[in-house]
This record gives structure tokens, C-alpha cells and sequence, in this order.
């Protein structure tokens, strides 16, 4: 099967749907090296969504309220931010990454398990699509 021509990226002015699943975390401990209440927090510009609480897991897999559809205007970065809900007083962030996905090749689900930033070792995986108009 011949090989595919590399689609040109996007305008970054233009707009379109990004879709993301939050699959699994691996790795996420707090400070102290324990196991918390993880859940992903999905950014982009003013749209926020999250996934449900996995409780007292170190390696987390998220198979309901994972799956979200944003409307992408000119944002180009998406945040990822993995918290925990152990304390009841405040939630701390196990780590976070941001991904300039109109870097991606549009119109392609893409599968990934990045490491995250101000983390021991920790990473998530997720898929993303994005469509531009």
C-alpha cells in the first residue's frame, strides 16, 4: 500500500471540533510518593472538562466520563492536568503537559502517552483528533 502525503497542518487562525480521550495514567503519585485520587482537568482556552475520580490508584484507567468534544476557535495549546482528590481541603496536581495539537496531522485520531511536566515519573495516555472547519 503506497504511503499517504503528509496533509499541510492547518491555519492557526482557523477553527474546528477537537476531540479527546483521556485513557490511563501511569505512575501518579503525590510528593510523598503515594497513590491518590486521580482525575484529568481538559483545557482548552475557556472550556474545561473532567474526568471522573479513580480512587487510590497509582495507575489509573478511565473507561466513563473520559471522552470530550471541544470547539476550537484560535487556541492551538490544549492542557492536560492530573489532580488528585485525596485531601478533602485542597487537591493537588500530580502533573500537567500541554499539547500544541494543531501540530498533529488533522482528521487522524491519535494515540499518545506523554510524560508529565513538574512529575517523579508520571505519564497519561490519550487519544486526540482534530477537525478543522
Amino acid at each position: 500500500q503506497p504511503a499517504q502525503p503528509a496533509q499541510p497542518a492547518p491555519s492557526t487562525s482557523g477553527g474546528g471540533t477537537l476531540h479527546v480521550v483521556v485513557l490511563a495514567g501511569h505512575n501518579l503519585t503525590d510528593a510523598k510518593g503515594k497513590a491518590g485520587d486521580p482525575y484529568v482537568v481538559v483545557t482548552l482556552g475557556s472550556q474545561e472538562h473532567k474526568t471522573s475520580v479513580v480512587e487510590s490508584e497509582i495507575n489509573p484507567v478511565w473507561k466513563s466520563k473520559n471522552s470530550f468534544t471541544l470547539v476550537v476557535t484560535s487556541e492551538a495549546m490544549l492542557s492536560l492536568e492530573v489532580k488528585s482528590s485525596k485531601s478533602q481541603k485542597q487537591e493537588s496536581i500530580l502533573g500537567w503537559m500541554p499539547m500544541d495539537f494543531r501540530s498533529l496531522v488533522p482528521n487522524v485520531t491519535h494515540q499518545r502517552r506523554d510524560a508529565l511536566m513538574e512529575c517523579n515519573k508520571g505519564e497519561l495516555s490519550f487519544s486526540v483528533c482534530f477537525q478543522p472547519n
